[in-house]
């Protein structure tokens, strides 16, 4: 029992960890942004970019509400309010006898996340289509080259009982074979080497797109700092608000109890935590690679902001 408990758990921070991480890297890029273009330029300066942030900001709450049969009440996709800082909103109402709607909550909070990385990468799509073109070729062929390698662990005959096909029993020692679950110290590795394969392609990716867009030659042109405006208008809008955290809480509990019950049911069952956990990986790396690339292309452009704002004083002093 202990066992499968803790494997539940392993899958559990595999599912959970990168999605987390992400989101704590949006906010913190968001709000040195902002905090920096209103320290310099005032209030007002966050409109520049909110025209096209906050409608896809909200546009996002607006989707998942749909997809969850929510009721929406009210919508204002652009409507600043200098007294409460805010730039729009989606009012919204469910039945809370319903737990499909009260999970809901969850992606409905955290909405503008994906909504605010899909922008992303379709600006990026638009402006430069052969960078992602050849991205995504030379990934394809790193990967092609990945799969002919030999297996890690080579198949034997005669292997005893408890050693799954795979595994060469033979570097196994007693206490491996004595274990509950014998193949867990040699599989381990599997998992590190498929986490290290999605991050190769994911890098190889983002290395080759940063190498053809950011280029002497693009930045003389109009088109980049077009994109790099959009870029920031994009990023600089795409992480939950305070109310949009405390709507998320309505149904946090509950699909954490519905997640953390399903790992813990196939741990149980006999599954293998760690071939399930490749396979999850194989199923989000793509959601993951569209997460990265949203947070270097907001990286990219608060370091821009950040040089820029070096030539002007502070002039207000923010709360």
């Amino acid at each position: 029992m202990i066992a499968s408990i803790l494997n539940a758990l392993q899958l559990l921070l595999i599912v959970v960890t990168p999605f987390v991480l992400f989101t704590l890297a949006i906010h913190r890029i968001e709000r040195f942004t902002q905090h920096r273009l209103a320290q310099r330029f005032g209030w007002k300066s966050i409109l520049w970019t909110g025209w096209l942030g906050t409608p896809i900001h909200e546009l996002s709450h607006v989707a998942m509400c749909v997809l969850f049969r929510h009721r929406i009440d009210d919508v204002a996709l652009f409507e600043p309010d200098v007294q409460s800082g805010r730039l729009g909103y989606v009012r919204h109402s469910f039945t809370k006898a319903n737990r499909f709607e009260r999970v809901g909550n969850v992606f409905i909070g955290l909405a503008p996340l994906a909504g605010g990385a899909l922008a992303l990468a379709t600006l990026l799509w638009m402006f430069y289509p052969n960078a992602v073109a050849t991205a995504i070729a030379q990934q394809e062929a790193q990967r092609i080259k990945q799969s002919g390698d030999p297996p890690i662990f080579p198949v034997t005959n005669d292997r005893p009982a408890g050693v799954p096909a795979g595994i060469d029993f033979s570097t196994l020692d007693i206490a491996d074979l004595n274990a509950p679950n014998p193949s867990a110290a040699k599989i381990a590795p599997v998992l590190t080497d498929s986490i290290t394969q999605f991050w190769d392609a994911t890098t190889t990716v983002t290395g080759c797109l940063f190498h053809q867009i950011f280029t002497p030659l693009n930045l003389k042109t109009k088109r980049f700092w077009c994109f790099v405006y959009l870029t920031l208008c994009v990023g600089s809008h795409m992480a939950p608000s305070r109310s949009d955290y405390a709507g998320a809480r309505h149904g946090a509990v509950l699909l954490g109890a519905i997640v953390g019950g399903s790992v813990l049911l196939i741990s149980v069952l006999g599954f293998d935590s760690i071939s399930v956990s490749i396979w999850l990986l194989n199923f989000i790396s793509p959601i993951l690679a569209v997460m990265i690339l949203a947070i270097v292309l907001c990286v990219v452009a608060a370091l821009l902001v950040y040089v820029v704002t070096m030539l002007f004083p502070v002039r207000y002093q923010l709360r």
